[in-house]
């Protein structure tokens, strides 16, 4: 008996030593009583080294598991609320504190300090948020240099950000328009120590946010959320650099980017002129990738957002860009023919543009009383550009040189764009019953004239030409759609019924005049085969229904779409006379979408869409186009529109415990009646291309798996993403016709070209932070594998490996030294050496008590840069190299202004506050 009461008091000592301790408690607004979601909690131990955290759920509940008992510090934050710090002792497995109730106001924080950094990123159901504090970045860096620092982040050479393989659109600050869709002035500009949090969020219309049910318009965006101590007062920084290139070219940087906060206005201005290939001027640190050729630019703008009073808030933006780019390019394109042989063409041009643009943007919303809002959104848009293209080409058969030329076209355009969209909302006195109306205008005017100077030369003198022409160009479209929506709730506020209507109209007005030279050398002689006058009507209509079930843990919304359009299009034909064609369309498609979500860990995302995408005008008018002289385009009026079925699936997973987060997705996509190009090829090389339906379905597969991690006590964080994607591009090709075989007002349908596409894709992030040194890599390999069913010659493959890497070191007296690298090896592109060792490397003085920098920057120490790309067409390959900056060097001076609210922090206060809160 004695051994007995002996086992069972070791073994419950034994559950008892193992046993998890918890603790439960309730977050609550202090002023207004309700119960806060998604608040952040940690459980420190009394030297502050993190235990454990978790968020509150939607009721505001939460519950800490952790180890075992003792003393601990229990830290309850949120962007907006006071920080609650309180000491508690556990002893036993359950414990039960009482509610906390957040205050909305600033404190003055005890000093005390966390080991650790923050999580770097989680993943919320469809929403990924950075932490902008885990990213340590220079004084000076911007938006740009901190998104390339963030795992699953990438900015290419042109200035495009990607997340996790989708395209980013926009970008908000704080939930507000910043410049519209001109995503560089706001990662080119904004200083990256303004920003809080980084997420990565569906932006939906303003309709969809009015009625509840999402629409065709819904986007991936950017979301800046601001530090509290940036939104009082003004901030500002100002940047002059100047240094040499290798050639000895001057090499310039300045900009201005200042931040008024006022009340409830907030006005940002930015100023901006360089020529190191900065879209948007901006204050770049990295430089491992820049656009094709060598820019330089000038721009200005203004953005402001503000609350004249309750219920009446107003935003816009005004910029101005102008820019000159000079682009040196190297080509080699490989067609694929019907008789397996293929036609390589290769180029050397030489491209000189410049372009004037002006946009305004304008948003008012008005709240008239609690059931009615109107929203009203005017924009307008102007751009002048004058470009000078030089080409010399070669065209050979396998390996028999058919043809060879050389072209020079000058052109001026100017093109004045305007549109309105007005949305109103009227709420009923039955909650959840509402009626939206969303009315859009849209008008473009395009004006372009130019020459046109080409030469072909082949063994035979009859199939030889010259072109020596004058083009004036008048394009207009008028566009207006207006769109009805009634709400029905059906049953306790969870069932709701949907139904809209949707009518489009687009006017498309063409006029080109193309002449040859008379006798006396000026261009008076209409070439009436290359001159056209074309008018296009399109009529869409939708009729939906749709229906919404919302529940505690998901919202399922089922629907169903009938979308005819017409199409009347008229054409004055070289003839003289005027022919109408006419084109009916009826597509059908059911909607759904489903958000699931499991607990507050756990999110499923499903979406199933059908879309209608009308064709250009430049696809449809039924002209011929010789602008280029071995790519003759013609039109094609019989086009129908293309439908679009596509189908998202998305799983995510965070893990509060260790702040880890973990994702997967697969998209995919089917397109009738798509819009693909019929090529027909005569026996000197030359291409006519028309746009064609494709009678089979083009198809678009893509999954991806996420992870992302800290560990080492959150002084390491690792990433990975893997992405594996299938592309069968349709197409058509015929190849050695004569000029007699071909008939450019029917041209004949070519042999099917299926060109099939295997893409994947590993991206693997490393990095360590500390408050002396940052060190991160990242290795990013990609293969391509292309085959065309035309070609008898192997497949294509394409291997990018691309690692990169950074060391920032923080030195006594405000020193610091920087260095970055990029080496890129590239396979199977036919270019020559296509690989390259970028390394850049800096030095900073921080002066004047932290309100300024002088630096020293040494870009493409090695002179290694090369700008080579890949492209895949419907039925050819194509790789590319273009000419880019040299190594240079340059000193930069940096002053930061910054009179902000009266918020006073301890230093180790601060330095908690910017690694909390930590959302996970």
């Amino acid at each position: 008996m004695k051994k007995l009461l002996l086992t069972s008091l070791l073994l419950l000592l034994t559950i008892t030593t193992w046993a998890d301790y918890y603790i439960h408690t309730q977050i609550f607004d202090a002023k207004t009583q309700q119960t806060l979601e998604l608040i952040t909690i940690r459980l420190l131990q009394k030297d502050s080294t993190l235990v454990t955290g978790a968020q509150s759920n939607d009721q505001g509940k939460v519950a800490l598991t952790f180890p075992k008992k003792g003393e601990y510090i229990l830290v309850v934050s949120a962007v907006g609320y006071e920080t609650h710090l309180q000491n508690i002792t556990i002893t036993n497995t359950q414990t039960h504190l009482p509610s906390i109730h957040l205050k909305q106001q600033a404190i003055h924080l005890a000093d005390i300090e966390v080991k650790g950094t923050a999580a770097q990123m989680v993943v919320r159901g469809d929403t990924t948020e950075y932490n902008a504090a885990a990213f340590k970045t220079h004084e000076n860096a911007v938006t740009e240099d901190l998104l390339k620092k963030m795992p699953g982040v990438e900015v290419d050479k042109d200035g495009k950000v990607t997340v996790n393989g989708e395209e980013i659109k926009s970008i908000l600050v704080d939930g507000k328009k910043f410049f519209g869709n001109d995503l560089q002035m706001a990662t080119k500009n904004i200083p990256a120590d303004m920003i809080d949090k980084v997420q990565v969020i569906d932006d939906k219309s303003e309709m969809a946010k009015l009625t509840g049910f999402d629409d065709d318009e819904t986007s991936r965006v950017i979301n800046l959320t601001l530090k509290k101590d940036k939104k009082k007062g003004f901030f500002g920084n100002f940047t002059g650099a100047y240094g040499l290139d290798i050639n000895t070219d001057s090499r310039y940087n300045a900009n201005a980017f200042l931040n008024i906060m006022q009340g409830d206005t907030q006005t940002s201005i930015i100023a901006g002129a360089n020529n190191t290939n900065e879209a948007r001027s901006g204050r770049g640190r990295s430089n491992l990738s820049t656009g094709s050729g060598i820019t330089s630019t000038e721009n200005f703008g203004l953005n402001t957002n503000a609350q004249i009073k309750e219920g009446f808030l107003i935003g816009g933006d005004v910029s101005f860009n102008h820019s000159n780019n000079s682009t040196l390019s190297e080509s080699r394109k490989e067609s694929y023919m019907t008789d397996g042989n293929n036609f390589n063409n290769y180029d050397n041009q030489t491209k000189l543009t410049q372009n004037y643009d002006v946009n305004a943007r304008l948003e008012t919303e008005i709240n008239i009383n609690p059931s009615n809002t109107i929203i009203i959104q005017p924009e307008f848009s102007y751009r002048h550009n004058t470009n000078l293209n030089t080409n010399n080409y070669t065209y050979l058969n396998n390996t028999d040189t058919i043809s060879w030329g050389n072209t020079q076209r000058t052109s001026i355009g100017q093109t004045i764009g305007a549109a309105t969209r007005i949305t109103y909302n009227h709420k009923f006195n039955k909650p959840g019953r509402t009626f939206t109306l969303r009315a859009n205008f849209n008008f473009s005017d395009t004006q372009s004239n130019g020459i046109n100077l080409s030469s072909k030369n082949t063994d035979n003198s009859a199939t030889s030409s010259y072109i020596d022409q004058q083009t004036n160009t008048n394009a207009q479209s008028i566009s207006y759609d207006i769109r009805l929506s009634y709400v029905e709730p059906l049953y306790k506020n969870q069932h709701f019924l949907e139904i809209s209507a949707t009518l489009k109209n687009n006017i498309r007005n063409s006029e080109k005049q193309q002449y040859n030279k008379d006798n006396t050398g000026a261009y008076t002689l209409l070439d009436s085969t290359y001159s056209n006058s074309y008018n296009n009507l399109f009529f869409s209509e939708i009729l939906e229904v749709n229906y919404l079930f919302k529940q505690e843990k998901y919202n399922l919304t089922l629907g169903a779409r009938a979308n005819p359009s017409q199409t009347i299009s008229k054409y004055l034909y070289a003839d003289g006379l005027m022919r109408n064609i006419t084109n009916n369309v009826w597509n059908f498609a059911p909607t759904a979408k489903l958000r699931y979500k499991l607990d507050q860990k756990e999110f499923i995302r499903i979406d199933y869409r059908g879309n209608t995408a009308q064709p250009s005008i430049e696809q449809m008018e039924p002209s011929k186009n010789n602008a280029d002289i071995m790519n003759e385009v013609v039109g094609n009026p019989t086009l129908k529109p293309s439908f679009q079925q596509s189908l998202r699936l998305m799983y995510t997973k965070s893990f509060p415990e260790t702040f880890a987060s973990f994702s997967t997705g697969i998209f995919g996509s089917i397109t009738q009646d798509a819009l693909v190009s019929n090529s027909i090829y005569d026996e000197t090389g030359k291409q006519y291309i028309q746009t064609v339906n494709a009678q089979d379905l083009p198809i678009n597969i893509m999954g991806d798996v996420m992870y992302n991690t800290p560990f080492a006590n959150k002084r390491f964080n690792v990433n990975t993403r893997t992405a594996l994607s299938y592309n069968r591009r349709v197409g058509y090709s015929s190849r050695g016709l004569t000029l007699e075989e071909i008939n450019i007002e029917h041209l004949h349908l070519g042999a099917l070209s299926l060109t099939h596409n295997m893409r994947a894709e590993e991206h693997i992030t490393l990095n360590f932070t500390h408050d002396v040194i940052d060190i991160g890599a990242r290795a990013n390999i990609i293969y391509s594998y292309t085959h065309n069913t035309l070609g008898k010659q192997m497949p294509s493959h394409v291997l990018d490996w691309t690692t990169t890497g950074y060391l920032t070191l923080r030195l006594p007296h405000q020193w610091t030294i920087s260095s970055d690298f990029g080496y890129t090896a590239r396979y199977g592109y036919n270019v020559g050496d296509a690989n390259e060792l970028i390394w850049n490397a800096s030095i900073d003085k921080t002066l004047f008590k932290n309100q300024a920098t002088l630096s020293v920057k040494a870009y493409d120490m090695l002179n290694q840069r090369k700008n080579i790309r890949e492209v895949i067409g419907d039925n050819y390959i194509k790789y590319e190299k273009y000419n880019t900056l040299p190594t240079y060097i340059m000193l930069s001076f940096t002053y930061r202004l910054n009179k902000m609210g009266d918020l006073k922090l301890s230093k180790k206060a601060q330095r908690y506050i910017n690694q909390s809160p930590m959302t996970l």
